[in-house]
């Protein structure tokens, strides 16, 4: 799954030229359980002084919420003039910035069941970060664990930051 996402559109496209390439992670240790610790990782390449390693703030401590603050922290930290890739393993964190995110949007952040949408905080932050950029940010899904130097350096600095609690 790759695509744009550009003020409240998403259309499919792309290539690598001229962009930043960030990769984001999040990982929770006892994920849905009481007493979970979440931390989040993004990694920009090797040896950028932006690479980061946190544990997740708040008391809800879940993967989906580190994985979108990881988002949030790529597009604070990257030059807001420069087009922008983020490569994640989360379907939920990309789907969220963009298909399910238009249609929440539209609806007032509201489920198909009529329930309010979970992280919606996160998701409208960085879908507001997104809409305040001068140049197209897209999303690359990428799979977890398959040798990817980037998603597993973001996953290391998420696994790490899980561990800061």
């Amino acid at each position: 799954m790759t695509g744009y996402y550009r003020n409240g559109g998403y259309r499919n496209g792309g290539g690598r030229n001229n962009h930043q390439h960030v990769y984001t992670d999040g990982a929770s240790s006892g994920n849905g359980r009481s007493g979970a610790r979440a931390g989040y990782g993004v990694y920009y390449g090797d040896n950028d002084s932006r690479n980061t390693s946190m544990p997740l703030s708040g008391s809800r401590q879940t993967n989906q919420r580190a994985e979108l603050t990881a988002v949030n922290h790529a597009l604070r930290n990257s030059d807001p003039n420069q087009p922008l890739t983020i490569h994640s393993d989360s379907s939920y964190g990309i789907k969220s910035m963009t298909e399910w995110g238009n249609r929440w949007d539209q609806n007032g952040y509201r489920t198909s069941s009529g329930g309010a949408v979970a992280n919606q905080d996160l998701i409208r932050e960085g879908r507001d970060l997104i809409a305040s950029r001068n140049v197209p940010v897209s999303f690359s899904h990428v799979p977890s664990h398959s040798g990817n130097h980037g998603n597993d350096m973001a996953d290391r600095f998420a696994t790490n930051g899980a561990k800061m609690h």
